[in-house]
């Protein structure tokens, strides 16, 4: 995985920096996927769960070629899937996680 970003306090999170291990300071929401997006899934997501997590820092996701970040919530491994611009509230970023079910 790229940073290592642990979500707490409900559906705000806050990552301290730590330099030995590159995490950075981040904030953002997590909410789920609408029912439109979830029709939308491709193929090898659909058996995942699956949120959007909306941020002013720009995560790596597994479409950047690189590897992606992860993000922990409650305990649970996120993969960054896709990150894309979310302008409608000022230069923010959506970034999709996933995580295969249990």
């Amino acid at each position: 995985y790229g940073t290592a970003i642990t979500l707490t306090n409900g559906n705000s999170f806050i990552v301290d920096f730590d330099a030995t291990s590159g995490a950075l300071t981040v904030t953002g929401t997590l909410v789920p996927l609408t029912p439109l997006e979830v029709k939308r899934l491709p193929d090898g997501l659909r058996d995942s769960e699956t949120q959007n997590l909306f941020t002013a820092t720009k995560l790596v996701s597994a479409q950047d070629g690189s590897e992606p970040d992860a993000v922990v919530v409650d305990g649970k491994d996120y993969t960054v899937e896709k990150v894309a611009r979310w302008d409608a509230a000022g230069g923010f970023f959506v970034a999709m996680l996933s995580r295969p079910l249990a």
